[in-house]
């Protein structure tokens, strides 16, 4: 084995032990609430939390990607552009 390898076998183990941990700690978690949130739960617990780190004046979902129509989101189509070198023929 070379050096990168093993350092790369040590970060992979660091990560599969933390992603362990903190499933154990969602079953833990789990176990004292005594069952797991169904979807519209899940939903409803982010709209409150998403309410109390938002300004009451603002308004629930403030500049969040799902208070602006899909344009919105998706970057523009290009535009003609310009060529960064013009053909030798049309040089000065």
């Amino acid at each position: 084995m070379r050096v990168g390898e093993v350092r790369r076998s040590e970060v992979r183990d660091a990560v599969a032990a933390h992603r362990a941990g903190q499933r154990e700690e969602v079953r833990r978690e789990e176990a004292v609430a005594g069952r797991r949130l169904t979807a519209a739960e899940l939903f409803e617990l982010r709209q409150q939390v998403r309410g109390q780190w938002t300004p009451p004046a603002a308004g629930a979902l403030v500049n969040s990607a799902e208070s602006q129509p899909a344009e919105r989101i998706a970057p523009a189509p290009p535009t003609e552009a310009r060529p960064l070198t013009y053909p030798s023929s049309q040089r000065r």
